[in-house]
C-alpha cells in the first residue's frame, strides 16, 4: 500500500485534533504484539512528511496505528 501524501497526512493531523483531546482513550496497534489500551499525552502533528502523536506507555507513534476508543 503506497504512503499517504504530505498533504494527506496534513489534513488527518487536523481531523484528529479536532476530534480527539489530549488524554482521549485510544488503542494503539504496534506491528506486532497485543494492541495496548492507553491514553494520548499529545496532540497529533507532522515530522517531516509523516503525523504522529505520542501516547502513554508508547511513546511517539504513527497516527494510522492509533484509534480512538
Amino acid at each position: 500500500m503506497p504512503r499517504p501524501s504530505l498533504s494527506t497526512n496534513r489534513r488527518l493531523v487536523d481531523l484528529w485534533n479536532l476530534c480527539v483531546d489530549t488524554g482521549a482513550d485510544v488503542t494503539f496497534r504496534p506491528g506486532i504484539g497485543r494492541p495496548l489500551v492507553t491514553r494520548t499525552a499529545s496532540r497529533a502533528h507532522m515530522v517531516g512528511s509523516e503525523a504522529f502523536v505520542f501516547v502513554m506507555g508508547a511513546g511517539r507513534v504513527p497516527l494510522d496505528r492509533v484509534v480512538p476508543a
